[in-house]
């Protein structure tokens, strides 16, 4: 695994669990993997944080251990559901949870197949490369979900994402809105890729939008191929934050890899790297 987050002021939260995916002892494991990019507040990505993970085991244990998209969408549904709930519950205090919401990216590995589900525009990406004298090849997994309406521009960069009540729901939207909403301008459901894995795949590069702004997803991997595993990530950042402080006329020094982000957000990248047995048949 590597993983790394570019700031500590940011709104954004990354998740790796490696265990367990079901309430049952004896039920399936995996590898669980999220990028939540929030925006308007870190309350919805840190409620995504909190919940989305244990939502899956519920939701993968209702089904008899099962993993499948249908337990995925279950998860993300209960997450968007209950804290849909929980800001109405608020909204009268003021807290302005309504105006809060988190493009959520995360993925799934049970025995050899790769799960992932993406609303907004976080990206993964899939290294693949049969040997190391060949050259790795980039395979993107999930779709960038950004918004072109200009409507929508004006309020939120996605078009997906959980929370952002306020642009889903008339009972909220004319607290932020001059011309309240006749429908919504946000979609909550993800798409799901399922993916299985063979034995060319090596990792999966999970980042927020920023790095992806920065650097191609042929670039992405072939960093991620030249670098140690356990400093993947962190080599990645810091070529993200050069190509950002050429392009913005920034500086940052390099025993400080996170003092550019403080210009321009934050990124955050997960990678789980391929184990061959992953690449095996589940059992």
């Amino acid at each position: 695994m590597a993983l790394v987050q570019g700031s500590f002021t940011s709104q954004d939260r990354y998740q790796l669990v490696s265990g367990p995916l079901s309430h049952v002892p004896s039920g399936p494991t995996g590898v669980f993997v999220g990028i939540y990019d929030g925006h308007g507040g870190d309350h919805r990505s840190k409620f995504i944080h909190a919940n989305l993970f244990n939502h899956l085991k519920t939701a993968i244990t209702s089904q008899h251990c099962v993993v499948d998209p249908n337990a995925i969408l279950e998860a993300y549904s209960t997450t968007e559901k209950k804290f849909m709930e929980y800001a109405t519950t608020k909204w009268e205090q003021k807290t302005r949870l309504e105006s809060s919401g988190s493009s959520c990216l995360w993925g799934v590995v049970h025995g050899n197949v790769l799960y992932v589900a993406n609303a907004g525009d976080s990206r993964a990406v899939l290294a693949r490369w049969a040997s190391e004298d060949e050259q790795p090849v980039a395979h993107q997994l999930s779709a960038d979900y950004c918004a072109t309406d200009l409507e929508v521009q004006n309020e939120v960069q996605v078009t997906r994402a959980i929370g952002d009540v306020y642009l889903k729901s008339t009972e909220f939207n004319h607290l932020h809105l001059e011309v309240p909403i006749v429908q919504p301008l946000l979609k909550s459901k993800p798409k799901v890729k399922v993916y299985e894995l063979g034995p060319s795949d090596r990792c999966v590069i999970f980042g927020s939008d920023r790095l992806w702004r920065e650097v191609s997803n042929e670039e992405a991997v072939s960093i991620v191929k030249a670098s140690p595993r356990s400093g993947a990530a962190r080599t990645l950042l810091k070529e993200a934050l050069d190509k950002a402080s050429r392009t913005k006329h920034l500086i940052h020094h390099d025993s400080i890899v996170t003092s550019a982000l403080l210009f321009f957000s934050s990124i955050s990248i997960v990678i789980p790297m391929i184990n061959p047995q992953q690449k095996k048949a589940s059992s």
